[in-house]
């Protein structure tokens, strides 16, 4: 994000009362003071409120996240608001794609501290998360250097080549993930696990040509390639959190490769990878990785990949020409990227 817009939404995001000096809804208003004098009972219940009457994604997602975030701060009304998350997701229209993945994403999050491992199983498919990866490191990254050098695997991969990590001779090795919530920690994998990076390979078949949304979440710097194209690059440090970078992709039918270049400076390391298709949906016939053997004999697709637009709703709040939108994306940004503003 720009600086002159992070330095914006810092404002409204802090100062809310500025975006509400000509518009309100009188409902967001009476929520607003409920939750500055500690009354979070009250408060959950009006947001939840706005949301039903909101017409918007943008503000949908807002008021769901206002909710959320007062009932994981308090702990409270867990069971009740997993069957209002639960009876609201038949309302979800199906172009509302990110309001459907962050609902079902608070549905899975639910699951898993109540120990429904069943339901949790059953959203933790939905999201399509991918789980199997190849993984090499770790090599160095003093003071995120690493982001500007090009380890072997950034050319070419030799599956059966020893690499010379930070601090040990390295290798590739596979990582099966069991985690419901989708993230792979790659912190209690190496040692050293400060001022380091590493590298992630997985592949993917598509049946059929397919549009396809992948989203990807960390905790710092990365880099992605797709067949072998970069997809993205970003200097940055953050919290892995759940849809932080969303990208819409026109595929061909075959085998397809991820490659992820993560980097860790301090704190945890971890990243989240999905994949489901442009609604939001599971991608019926996909096949995944299961074995480094298996990753060594794929042949990939070397078909041009398309990029399509799918601006996400903080984006198309913050185009908007009203102060309350204004300080809903500004919200929304801090509540999905958290990022150092002082990183590059």
């Amino acid at each position: 994000m720009p600086k002159k817009a992070s330095v914006l939404f810092s404002i409204f995001y802090f100062f809310p009362f500025l975006a509400f000096a000509s518009e309100i809804w009188t409902k967001e208003l009476e929520a607003n003071r409920a939750f500055q004098k500690g009354q979070f009972q009250k408060a959950f219940s009006l947001y939840w409120q706005c949301l039903q009457r909101s017409s918007q994604e943008g503000e949908k997602v807002y008021f769901l996240a206002r909710c959320s975030q007062i009932q994981s701060q308090w702990l409270f009304q867990t069971r009740r608001f997993s069957k209002l998350l639960k009876a609201y997701e038949s309302q979800v229209k199906p172009e509302e794609v990110f309001l459907k993945l962050f609902l079902r994403w608070l549905r899975l999050s639910l699951a898993i501290s109540r120990g429904k491992i069943k339901e949790a199983k059953i959203l933790s498919q939905k999201m399509g998360f991918l789980t199997q990866w190849a993984i090499l490191g770790a090599f160095d990254n003093e003071r995120g250097g690493g982001y500007y050098t090009p380890y072997p695997p950034e050319k070419q991969i030799h599956w059966d080549r020893v690499f010379s990590g930070k601090k040990y001779p390295t290798r590739w090795r596979f990582h099966k993930s069991f985690a419901l919530d989708g993230k792979i920690s790659l912190k209690t994998l190496f040692v050293p696990s400060e001022q380091v990076l590493a590298y992630c390979v997985t592949f993917f078949y598509l049946p059929t040509p397919q549009k396809v949304l992948l989203s990807y979440s960390s905790d710092e710097s990365f880099k992605i390639w797709l067949n072998d194209r970069l997809l993205d690059a970003q200097k940055l440090k953050r919290e892995t959190k759940i849809l932080q970078n969303l990208y819409a992709l026109e595929l061909p039918k075959g085998w397809h490769k991820i490659c992820i270049k993560s980097m860790q400076e301090e704190g945890d390391w971890s990243f989240r990878l999905s994949l489901t298709d442009l609604l939001g949906n599971p991608i019926h016939g996909l096949i995944t990785v299961e074995s480094l053997k298996e990753c060594q004999n794929i042949v990939y697709s070397k078909t041009p990949w398309k990029r399509l637009s799918f601006p996400t709703p903080m984006e198309i709040l913050a185009k908007s020409k009203g102060p309350r939108h204004w300080h809903y994306a500004a919200y929304l940004y801090q509540r999905f990227q958290n990022l150092d503003l002082q990183s590059e």
